[in-house]
């Protein structure tokens, strides 16, 4: 018990102290500006002209002269939004779609902090709480103390995972609060709670709805209809919905059209009062261009598919029974992650390493509960027992 208690209060006292470490030198792009703006007009200044005025000035004063060169002239797109207002506060239109980062970050910037660190802020911290999480859940699955704490730490220093927590973005926020819905969800086997931080982080990003949805059609099926309340499930997906619709009918944002043709064919300089088209041409050839993408979006994929194959090949052969009926719980889920990998590549075919962050660390927790029960319990010829004590930690809704 004392080498445990040792080992996870060095692991937090690391972490602790790993994030101030990366949080000195932050990732800052041009996302962080428009953020900048949107919580200038949260606070209640509305000149167009002041605030770009306000964004560029505060970003020239904290950041060195090459950063802010890259950023205002680094190529023709940012000279332009960096020369006219007017441009730049339709880039906004962008960006209000994630409200809840947005709510975070402009209670940092009330408390003090600068704006521009403010923008940080909320994926440092949501960084430091998915470390603990992740120890939290592994703890629940490996009874070695040294295992846990080193794989915890393996994970957390791993290049995507520090992408996450250093970049002025919601995407860890969203993370942390669809790690936590889902330990909730597969743990703890509550619909309602786990629920809640789903809803959390569809307000952060609003594409983390595909995995959701996804997910919540899991206990409709096979042996698992019965231990669940349809109703509960439909009333489940509809509020999810709703916190995906009602931003976007509230909030002066942007077609996906216009989104895309602005992210992977050309920059939109007047996203609203000029929108651009999308044929079905271009859009093809845009998903012709990325289906062998570079990077750490093809490492990480393959990594995703890779523990989905050693994870499902290992029960198979364990259990020798290789009805897809009867794939466990666990099996099931990691094929919704990769699904929604495909479908996310279709809708949105950006590679950075923070969008498949959460993908990886749900798929290697799942690969962690589903072969540890068989490791601990032994390579025994006895498959039966093998694999009742296996399902035991991984059946939902009992």
């Amino acid at each position: 018990m004392k080498k445990k208690t040792f080992l996870y209060s060095f692991y937090t006292v690391f972490m602790f102290v790993f994030t101030l470490y990366i949080g000195v030198e932050p990732f800052y792009n041009m996302d962080m500006l428009a953020y900048m703006a949107i919580v200038q007009k949260m606070d209640g200044k509305s000149d167009v002209g002041q605030i770009h005025e306000n964004t560029y000035q505060l970003a020239e004063e904290s950041l060195s002269p090459d950063q802010f060169t890259e950023l205002s002239t680094g190529t023709a797109y940012r000279k332009h939004l960096w020369q006219n207002p007017e441009s730049f506060n339709e880039q906004l239109a962008f960006y209000v779609i994630k409200p809840l980062y947005l709510l975070s970050v402009f209670s940092f910037y009330k408390s003090g902090f600068n704006l521009l660190f403010a923008t940080v802020l909320p994926s440092l911290v949501s960084y430091f709480l998915i470390a603990l999480l992740v120890l939290y859940w592994l703890n629940r699955l490996i009874r070695s103390p040294w295992l846990c704490t080193w794989l915890s730490i393996f994970i957390m220093v791993s290049v995507p995972l520090v992408e996450l927590g250093k970049s002025s973005a919601p995407d860890a926020i969203s993370t942390l609060f669809l790690l936590l819905g889902c330990y909730l969800f597969v743990e703890r086997t509550s619909l309602w709670s786990s629920s809640l931080f789903f809803i959390l982080a569809i307000a952060t990003r609003p594409d983390s709805i595909i995995l959701i949805l996804l997910l919540f059609l899991l206990p409709f099926m096979g042996k698992w209809s019965k231990k669940v309340s349809p109703l509960a499930l439909l009333l489940c997906m509809g509020i999810f919905f709703l916190a995906y619709l009602i931003p976007q009918l509230f909030l002066e944002d942007v077609s996906w059209t216009t989104l895309f043709h602005h992210a992977f064919i050309d920059r939109v300089l007047y996203p609203l009062s000029d929108p651009p088209t999308l044929s079905a041409s271009a859009y093809l050839e845009v998903i012709s261009e990325n289906l062998v993408p570079q990077g750490y979006f093809t490492r990480m994929t393959l990594m995703v598919i890779v523990l989905f194959a050693g994870m499902v090949g290992w029960r198979r052969v364990k259990t020798r029974d290789y009805n897809f009926f009867n794939w466990s719980f666990n099996e099931l889920f990691m094929l919704i992650i990769i699904l929604t990998i495909i479908i996310r590549f279709f809708l949105f075919p950006a590679f950075l390493g923070r969008f498949m962050a959460p993908f990886l660390l749900l798929a290697g927790i799942l690969f962690v509960k589903e072969v540890f029960p068989l490791l601990e319990a032994g390579f025994s010829s006895q498959d039966i027992p093998i694999r009742k004590r296996a399902e035991k930690r991984e059946q939902p809704f009992h």
